[in-house]
């Protein structure tokens, strides 16, 4: 996962120097805030389970991604479920425009996700649910966006689309990460202002 630090501190730079004064001209009091969770494992497969960096401007927020250090466990699984309540948990504000990307490349605990080996075969050790999360993701209309970077997560997204409405993000060699982002935060600030419009 390290390669894609530096292609996230490139997304939020873009996303401040392209989007900022399209979102001052839609609300001429609001900036753009970034947060960042990053989750390994439950011990003793991870040496933690997450971090994270709550919403601020974008230079501190590209200054936790610079000290970000990729790991890996014994088994293929994650604590995603962990990082995901984590992201639901942060400081959103409540008059403004929510959107999650989530970027991994392995799918959480449990069979209904993976048929690797895996050392919580029943799910999440801490005993929490995708279900629970995603509802609370709803609960705060928070879009959530998906940009696999490996084929382990397909149970996983179709498992998570029984509970809610998540959009997958690709990127290759036409559509860079980069782009795959921006594309998605230009269209969700013009959705914001044809609705003001209509207000």
């Amino acid at each position: 996962m390290e390669k894609y630090f530096e292609k996230v501190k490139q997304t939020i730079t873009s996303i401040t120097s392209n989007h900022q004064k399209f979102l001052t001209k839609i609300k001429s009091k609001c900036n753009f805030q970034f947060a960042i969770v990053d989750y390994r494992d439950h011990k003793p497969e991870g040496d933690y389970i997450y971090h994270k960096c709550d919403f601020t401007n974008h230079t501190a927020a590209m200054k936790y991604v610079m000290n970000l250090k990729s790991g890996s466990g014994g088994d293929i699984p994650e604590a995603v479920l962990d990082g995901l309540d984590a992201a639901c948990a942060l400081n959103w504000r409540q008059n403004a425009d929510h959107l999650l990307f989530h970027i991994l490349d392995a799918p959480p605990h449990g069979k209904i996700y993976t048929k690797r080996d895996d050392k919580w075969p029943n799910g999440c050790p801490c005993g929490k649910t995708a279900q629970n999360i995603l509802q609370a993701m709803k609960n705060k209309q928070i879009a959530y966006h998906i940009l696999p970077c490996s084929n382990e997560i397909n149970m996983m997204i179709a498992e998570f689309k029984n509970h809610i409405d998540l959009q997958i993000s690709t990127f290759n060699d036409k559509i860079t990460f980069e782009d795959a982002i921006a594309k998605h935060v230009f269209e969700q600030l013009k959705d914001t202002e044809m609705t003001l419009k209509k207000n």
